[in-house]
């Protein structure tokens, strides 16, 4: 079986997007038409007197005028023969524009209904009448959980910098689109989880309000300050029943979107929330998975020393601090496993470790990766793990690299009952991008492969006596340089502050 070329692909998604925007100028132009078609009909209910005005137009005498006279007093009606002539020339002109209007909207069907079937009625919304006007539109607290691949993004969310991030391409998608009405606060937008640069997702989910094609009121009631997370507490028994309740003639979200992202993005599904969820509060718990190959590493004492991880715990040791924003650095980690995904390639192992927990430190699963994989070469014991868990020993969190951030994912987000939904039309697509893409690295691991074997091979002995060397050169973290503690940063922070004060009082 072939795999589909990426190019045409993109060719083919970039077709759609031309053929979208052609029926979305004609539904324009349908809906200013028929706007103009109810101003005409409504300008035409006022001249029902007409058919009197006709017997003046027909007759001449005195007969036709008094019963003329007669319907006049019975409406309320004073104007004379001669306006009672304007009002029927009006009239017949107002008809005849009526009529053409209709015409116009009968031929605007038509070129619609001769436009490939792919375009089912539920995934075009109808747009605007004016121009950055979406005012009169419907909207719905909606969540999508998002798929993206790291590799070129500076992290998940946007910032002050113009750096890319995932965040800053969604919402282009979703301005692109339409599909929301000014900024972030008044989308009530909230995310569930920072990813850092390089850090891929299969499960990342943001909820904020987009515009609905069904009739409903403005859903923006949303609670503001301190309660927003009780609130958020509080919505998660909705969940279910929120999510459940598809509409399947609602906006096809997924397909919209992923016509509007870049490659390494992509919508996998969407469900509707109680006003009051947040994305971030309202979630029970976040899997993240971190993929290694085994390269002769202890496998078992890695599983006894990642069992420490598991209950709630101090990690300051297991992260990069921030004094700044962070003072509580407890949290529970519910689940932490390795076990193998698949064999690669002569004796290489690809493994994953699967850690699951309530919430997470800056860097805190690439910190506790990198102390496992020195437990796995056997440079540090396996009893490492409790003693930097225990901040009274180690006060002071040892000098050490963080794993590579390019084999960590966000594997998912739980909640309470949110079920995704994304369309046939939708997931067919979606299916044969994602093989577009593996077709493109398949092929890459392949030309890795045989680059490998024009190499020399390595004499058993050489590569003994490397690691060796590797061993003895190691420094146990017991013996490392430290960083400051957090009430040290705490301490230099406030001074910094202050001292930015003062200037920028005596600037003043």
């Amino acid at each position: 079986m072939g795999f589909v070329n990426g190019e045409d692909l993109s060719a083919a998604q970039q077709r759609i997007s031309e053929l979208e925007a052609l029926v979305a100028s004609l539904y324009s132009e349908i809906e200013v038409l028929k706007s103009q078609n109810t101003a005409f009909q409504e300008s035409l209910c006022d001249f029902e007197k007409s058919r009197v005005v006709q017997l003046i137009t027909k007759q001449e005498g005195t007969a036709a005028y008094d019963n003329l006279t007669t319907c006049q007093k019975s409406c309320g009606i004073t104007t004379s023969e001669n306006h009672a002539t304007e009002i029927l020339s009006e009239a017949k002109e107002a008809q005849s524009i009526l009529q053409s209007t209709q015409t116009q909207i009968v031929e605007s069907e038509q070129v619609i209904s001769l436009l490939p079937e792919m375009f089912e009625t539920h995934t075009i919304s109808k747009p605007k009448v004016q121009k950055g006007d979406l005012s009169h539109y419907s909207r719905r607290h909606v969540a999508l959980k998002i798929l993206y691949l790291g590799a070129r993004f500076h992290g998940f969310a946007s910032d002050a910098s113009a750096q890319r991030t995932v965040e800053l391409e969604l919402f282009r998608a979703l301005e692109k689109t339409r599909l929301v009405t000014g900024g972030r606060l008044e989308a009530k937008y909230t995310r569930c989880g920072r990813t850092d640069k390089g850090v891929s997702a299969n499960g990342q989910v943001v909820a904020l309000l987009l515009r609905s094609c069904q009739k409903h009121p403005n859903l923006v009631n949303v609670s503001e300050g301190e309660d927003r997370v009780a609130a958020a507490i509080s919505s998660r028994f909705e969940e279910l029943q929120f999510s459940q309740a598809i509409d399947y003639e609602e906006i096809d979200y997924v397909g919209v979107l992923n016509r509007a992202l870049p490659p390494d993005i992509r919508i996998l599904g969407w469900c509707y929330v109680p006003l009051n969820f947040h994305a971030r509060f309202s979630c029970l718990s976040r899997e993240y998975n971190y993929f290694f190959v085994n390269d002769g590493l202890d496998i078992e004492a890695m599983k006894h020393a990642a069992k420490f991880f598991c209950g709630e715990h101090d990690f300051r040791n297991f992260c990069r601090m921030d004094a700044d924003n962070v003072r509580n650095f407890r949290r529970e980690i519910l689940a932490f496993e390795i076990f193998p995904c698949l064999d690669v390639w002569e004796g290489f192992e690809l493994w994953m470790f699967r850690v699951e927990g309530t919430a997470f430190l800056w860097h805190q699963v690439r910190c506790m990766v990198a102390v496992l994989l020195l437990v796995g070469q056997k440079r540090e014991n396996e009893s490492v793990v409790d003693d930097l868990l225990d901040i009274q020993k180690y006060e002071r969190k040892p000098q050490y690299i963080m794993a590579p951030e390019s084999p960590l994912v966000l594997q998912s987000c739980k909640f309470q009952g949110l079920s995704f939904y994304c369309s046939p039309s939708s997931a067919r697509f979606l299916h044969l991008h994602l093989k577009s893409l593996m077709s493109e690295h398949l092929i890459a691991i392949a030309l890795l492969k045989h680059s490998n074997l024009e190499l020399p091979r390595l004499d058993g002995l050489e590569s003994s006596n490397a690691l060796t060397c590797k061993q003895l050169s190691h420094v146990p973290l017991s013996c490392r340089p430290t960083e400051p503690t957090y009430e040290e940063r705490r301490i230099k922070l406030l001074k910094k502050k202050s001292q930015s004060s003062s200037l920028s009082t005596l600037l003043s």
